[in-house]
C-alpha cells in the first residue's frame, strides 16, 4: 500500500513538471534559488537561528524525557509471564 501511495505521488509530481525546455530551465533556476535562500537563512538571520536552536534543544530534551517515561511505565506495568501489557494499558 505504501509503494502505491509513493507511486501515485511521484506520478502526480511528474505530470505537473513542464515539458518545454525553456520552462524547465526556469523551474530549475527557481528551485536552485529557493534552495540557496533556504540554506543561507541562518547567515541572514543569526539571532533567529540561535533562538530556534535553543528551542529545538528544549523540545528534544522533553521528547526524550517523555519517551523514557512511557517506556519505563510500560516496562514497570507489563506482565512478564505472557509478554503482554497488563490491563492498566488496555
Amino acid at each position: 500500500m505504501f509503494l502505491l501511495r509513493v507511486g501515485i505521488v511521484a506520478a502526480l509530481i511528474i505530470v505537473v513538471l513542464p515539458a518545454n525546455e525553456q520552462r524547465q530551465a526556469q523551474l530549475y533556476d527557481r528551485a536552485a534559488a529557493t534552495v540557496h535562500w533556504t540554506m543561507t537563512f541562518c547567515d541572514r538571520n543569526g539571532p533567529t537561528c540561535v533562538q530556534a536552536g535553543e528551542l529545538w534543544g528544549t523540545f528534544m530534551s522533553k521528547a526524550k524525557f517523555g519517551a523514557r517515561m512511557a517506556y519505563d511505565l510500560a516496562i514497570k506495568y507489563s506482565d512478564d509471564t505472557d509478554g503482554r501489557l497488563s490491563p492498566v494499558f488496555l
